[in-house]
């Protein structure tokens, strides 16, 4: 599948490099660790979409002879290394905040600076929405890595405004408190991000698409039986089935196996080497 994410990616970084330097400046001059967190998870964003826009161009390029089946598996690697910068930046977020703790100090509020902030969430809201209609044409995980971003950073950054707001009535601990609220979720939604990136790196069983072959190879002819199945995932759209049978069946065997690749491909995407073995 030809993919054209690059451009999107690059799009994408350049977004957040914008509100990080918005956001780092609002933060710097207000005092405020909420929003200089947000700012930071932006520019943290940037380097993601970087990442990812380089991951992406090396998935179009075409098969080699060293690498016959593609670069596919360098998506799930840079969604695996944009999780990682998430939960880093979260639990250097989370350090920060502990620190505001325990030595607290002022936050200066200007609602000017608080309808600025208010705009940056608007914007996080609609670049997730843009990412959440290209994930619908294109199931790539870069995709959904930046787009639950976004959707998330929408989150924060409403936090941060409550926080910012609402400063001055409540005391200034409020801010470390968000502030470490906000860490905490970035961390372990990075950490679940780097599990379901690295997954399919390590060959972690796929058993859903097992049931749905063996359901397959069961309607084509109830007589076969499925001794074995081994899945290679080698990226979105490529990924290969070895898929060992057996048992007795009216039509030819070469038939059946046939009928069993087709639909293989037409329903779940899947090349396949169908091998008839006795078994005893």
């Amino acid at each position: 599948m030809k993919r054209k994410l690059s451009p999107i990616m690059i799009f994408i970084a350049f977004v957040n490099l914008i509100l990080f330097f918005i956001k780092f400046f609002i933060g710097i001059r207000t005092n405020s660790l909420c929003i200089y967190t947000d700012s930071v998870n932006n520019l943290m964003d940037t380097l993601s979409a970087l990442l990812a826009a380089v991951g992406v161009f090396f998935l179009s390029r075409p098969k080699t002879e060293n690498f016959p089946f593609g670069f596919g598996r360098l998506e799930y690697v840079t969604g695996f290394i944009m999780s990682v910068i998430m939960t880093a930046a979260g639990l250097s977020f989370a350090y920060g905040s502990l620190e505001r703790l325990f030595a607290p100090t002022p936050v200066w509020f200007s609602a000017k600076y608080s309808v600025i902030v208010g705009a940056t969430c608007l914007v996080k809201l609609a670049m997730g929405l843009f990412l959440s209609f290209k994930y619908k044409k294109d199931r790539s995980p870069v995709l959904k890595t930046v787009m639950m971003d976004s959707f998330l950073d929408c989150g924060i950054t409403v936090a941060a405004l409550v926080s910012f707001t609402l400063t001055n009535k409540t005391g200034i601990l409020l801010d470390a408190f968000i502030g470490l609220a906000i860490s905490l979720i970035i961390a372990v939604s990075g950490i679940k991000l780097v599990f379901s990136s690295l997954s399919p790196l390590i060959g972690r069983s796929d058993v859903e698409t097992e049931e749905k072959i063996r359901k397959i190879i069961s309607e084509t002819d109830e007589n076969i039986t499925v001794s074995d199945i081994k899945i290679h995932n080698y990226g979105i759209g490529r990924r290969i089935a070895d898929i060992y049978i057996g048992g007795t069946t009216v039509e030819s065997r070469s038939t059946v196996q046939k009928k069993i690749k087709n639909r293989l491909t037409e329903e779940l995407g899947l090349q396949s080497a169908v091998e008839w073995e006795d078994i005893i």
